[in-house]
């Protein structure tokens, strides 16, 4: 794995506490993200891609929840060492996070200036009127029209993609060392979902921050991102570059869900082909079974698979975690 240049997270493991049992949501995962680099989380609802990134921001509920073992490295420093103070202190200033929906992440009765620049003189020695000029200056960067009229509207007075500009606005205010987009683009429609890729695309390049993009869509994996890691009921299952990702995936769940998304390539072109389901269910993360847990919808399925728990191995730069595949 990748140290002291960006977000490092380690051999992470957390589980969930609830009336039924443990929950093994995140299990022994580890993904590394460079300054300057777009790597992309996929996976079906439920493989642990949002709870590896509120891990790592450390907003898991601790009376809920417990992170096992694991480090979660930035620039060196592991933030799960660090006290919750000094936790404040990095987090939306180092590393920063847009959640799924902006609507329940803004508070609705405080304007859109005030909640850029509470972010900005959480970590600035600045006057509010210096923080509500950044404001408006980020606004301006996300292509924002009217910026000052928009810093003094609420956010029930503006359009989802207006809203999903504003906490991206949030996010970067102190151009973090990373920043995690977890589905971005939800319940956008397309054309407002092509120009949200794109402006965070473009703050990457600008800012020289590492993006971590959680996303169910291929096709935008295919169009910005450099590497990708896939997870399954809450580890990660296979890791490549997305050239090679997208030629040649190792693992049988990667190759199920090529099979049954818009068909793309690394240009984001569509191919024809038709879609193929991926047959049964994700298991219950409160009943795993003992081996691979994608074993009982794998096609390539092997008796050693029902029984042993596949370990994840890396060569050339890529790495699986699967019995059947060869690197």
């Amino acid at each position: 794995m990748i140290t002291n240049s960006g977000l490092d997270i380690r051999n992470l493991t957390t589980q969930f506490l609830t009336r039924k049992g443990v929950v093994q949501a995140v299990t022994n995962v580890s993904v590394s993200v460079r300054r300057g680099e777009t790597v992309a989380v996929v996976g079906e609802s439920g493989s642990g891609k949002s709870v590896t990134a509120l891990s790592a921001m450390r907003l898991v509920p601790s009376r809920q929840s417990r992170i096992v073992e694991g480090k979660v490295l930035l620039d060196g420093v592991d933030l799960l060492a660090l006290s919750e103070r000094d936790m404040r202190s990095v987090r939306g200033k180092k590393l920063s996070m847009i959640f799924q929906e902006p609507m329940t992440s803004l508070n609705p009765v405080h304007r859109i200036g005030d909640q850029i620049a509470e972010v900005v003189l959480a970590h600035e020695a600045l006057s509010r009127r210096s923080a509500w000029r950044r404001g408006r200056d980020l606004l301006h960067l996300l292509r924002i029209p009217e910026p000052d009229r928009v810093l003094d509207e609420y956010p029930h007075r503006l359009s989802g993609g207006m809203r999903q500009r504003v906490m991206i606005a949030i996010a970067v205010a102190e151009k973090p060392i990373v920043l995690i987009a977890d589905e971005p683009t939800t319940a956008l429609d397309v054309t407002i979902q092509a120009q949200i890729i794109d402006l965070l695309d473009g703050l990457r390049r600008e800012f020289g921050m590492g993006l971590m993009l959680i996303t169910h869509d291929l096709g935008v994996v295919a169009e910005v991102a450099d590497r990708v890691v896939v997870m399954y009921s809450g580890r990660k299952v296979e890791e490549a570059d997305v050239e090679e990702f997208f030629r040649d995936p190792k693992h049988p769940y990667s190759r199920g869900l090529l099979a049954a998304s818009l068909r793309v390539d690394r240009g984001g072109n569509y191919r024809e082909g038709p879609l193929v389901e991926i047959p049964g269910m994700v298991p219950s993360l409160l009943d795993l079974p003992q081996g691979c847990p994608f074993a009982d919808r794998c096609p390539r399925v092997l008796n050693q698979c029902r029984s042993e728990m596949p370990n994840f191995v890396e060569s050339g730069g890529r790495g699986v975690a699967c019995f059947v595949a060869d690197l």
